[in-house]
């Protein structure tokens, strides 16, 4: 039997790698495999297969971000099991591709080209519309219980933020353990063109109608 297990669909930069080092940190946490576990996308595995990986611990979790890829198939076959929570973190878009075009240029050593073309590369190819509002429809289909935090919340008080968290996954909490380490706040923007703010203000329209929540001081005029 799986017992514990938590599914955080979340993309790159958006506080994941911050939210799962705090939960390492708890007594009752085990990663058998590593933060981002590919099992279910590798051929031949099934849900079966998967959940054998984590049933001999308490409490288990995995971060693939491209489990906002999974079809449906596998998303119900995962709610199936009433020990599963699956939850994702959102970021103001603006904000998480500047962040993401940061870390790019850091490992690259160079920029490339500049802020407002690469938010146009990221619009063509659909990345925005498919990785927010769609991906969240999909998977509170089969989790009623879906949870979508705040990026926000984590830049303006992350241990309030990981006291949430864990109280709505249903985990212990050793506060005791957490890390009082902020996640990175860039706080240096770039120009966007007027086309592509209506283009983002747009999908952030939709994220509200989406999760039933205040988005509005993610928009720029």
């Amino acid at each position: 039997m799986l017992h514990k297990h938590i599914l955080n669909i979340g993309y790159p930069k958006t506080g994941t790698t911050w939210l799962w080092d705090n939960l390492c940190l708890q007594p009752n946490f085990h990663a058998p495999v590593h933060k981002e576990n590919n099992q279910l996308f590798t051929n031949g595995c099934d849900v079966n297969q998967y959940v054998q990986t984590y049933c001999d611990y308490n409490i288990t979790g995995n971060f693939l971000p491209t489990l906002v890829y999974a079809d449906r198939y596998i998303i119900n076959r995962l709610s199936s099991i009433n020990t599963i929570s699956a939850s994702l973190i959102l970021r103001d878009p603006k904000k998480w591709m500047f962040s993401c075009y940061n870390f790019n240029n850091q490992l690259q050593h160079t920029i490339s080209k500049d802020f407002n073309t690469y938010v146009g590369e990221q619009i063509c190819s659909g990345l925005l519309q498919y990785n927010y509002s769609v991906t969240i429809k999909r998977w509170q289909q089969y989790f009623k219980d879906f949870t979508v935090l705040l990026y926000d919340d984590i830049e303006q008080n992350p241990l309030q933020f990981l006291e949430n968290y864990f109280s709505t996954m249903g985990l212990p909490l050793e506060t005791w353990t957490l890390t009082r380490k902020n996640v990175t706040n860039y706080t240096q923007e770039y120009a966007i063109s007027e086309s592509h703010l209506k283009t983002l203000n747009k999908v952030i329209t939709e994220l509200e109608q989406t999760i039933n929540c205040s988005l509005e001081h993610w928009k720029t005029t």
